[in-house]
């Protein structure tokens, strides 16, 4: 009885605990008898979730199939992206990071990326991981370096130096 009047009372609940306590297939099923107001995000929050599991490829098609508008779709597919850079660099890894960098098609998404991830270099704790991607970075944003990109080239490249020379002091002192 509870269930049922936290569900009147507050359908989002209700559907935020399919998301996070059923599986995946039972908790898509649910969605499909939320609200219309409130199924773009849940198909959002159960793709993120599927995404954080490791299956960024059912996540995609989540979203692909639960939300019938283009434009939103495709933000939803760009954060869902963005997302992912975070969670592999998190977990430290960084070939994956770099092949979903690599993959985002808009040069300035791209190039943004690039220069968010760069930013983020310094508080690693491994320097000469930090260096070897912060050159895979340089490199990644060669192809797309337009007008707007460049400058966050140039800055990949003065952080790569400063790191360089950060390193080489904490080595000799």
């Amino acid at each position: 009885k509870l269930r049922y009047l936290t569900a009147v009372s507050n359908p989002r609940g209700r559907y935020n605990d399919d998301i996070n306590n059923q599986p995946v297939d039972a908790a898509l099923e649910a969605i499909k008898l939320a609200p219309q107001d409130i199924r773009e995000s849940l198909y959002q929050q159960i793709a993120q979730k599927v995404a954080r599991e490791g299956d960024l490829t059912r996540a995609r098609q989540i979203l692909i199939d639960g939300i019938p508008n283009s434009r939103q779709r495709q933000n939803a597919l760009n954060n869902l992206e963005r997302q992912s850079i975070f969670d592999a660099i998190g977990k430290g890894k960084f070939d994956e990071a770099l092949r979903t960098i690599a993959n985002i098609r808009a040069p300035r998404e791209r190039a943004n990326m690039i220069g968010f991830m760069a930013n983020q270099v310094e508080r690693w704790q491994k320097r000469d991981a930090a260096l070897s991607f912060l050159e895979q970075l340089r490199v990644l944003a060669a192809p797309s370096a337009q007008a707007g990109s460049q400058e966050e080239m140039n800055a990949l490249v003065d952080e790569a130096h400063r790191l360089r020379k950060k390193a080489a002091a904490h080595a000799h002192g």
